[in-house]
């Protein structure tokens, strides 16, 4: 009986083979753009060749796809983040896939001008 890391591997893999599909280019044309002998991505994909992430970030770079979108796809958000992402946005903020970034603070340009030219004017007086 597979261990539920095991599935979550198979589930990936074929995650990915469904966006290679997508992307239109061939298991062939991704071997030739990187290097791989014939039939290595089948391999890959079929479980008979271990899947290292280093190939998957390599596959995505060909294909086009952000790392970010893919385990996006194969592991969709649940309606409430972990206790160690609500305690590392603590720390620092994270943005979560899918969010908005926060809107910046404004800016007083009128203040920001003056300050410019107070630092111009400065640097062209002890030249």
């Amino acid at each position: 009986m597979p261990s539920e890391r095991d599935e979550r591997v198979e589930h990936l893999a074929e995650v990915l083979k469904s966006v290679i599909r997508s992307s239109g280019l061939t298991g062939r044309e991704i071997e030739r753009r990187l290097g791989m002998s014939s039939g290595y991505t089948s391999r890959l994909l079929g479980g008979s060749v271990e899947l290292k992430l280093s190939q998957i970030l390599d596959i995505l770079d060909v294909i086009g796809l952000y790392p970010s979108e893919l385990f996006a796809m194969a592991f969709p958000m649940h309606g409430d983040t972990s206790p160690l992402m609500r305690r590392i946005q603590g720390i620092m903020p994270v943005a979560l896939p899918g969010s908005k970034p926060a809107d910046a603070p404004p800016v007083d340009t009128k203040a920001l001008e003056e300050k410019v030219i107070a630092a111009v004017r400065r640097a062209l007086s002890e030249g």
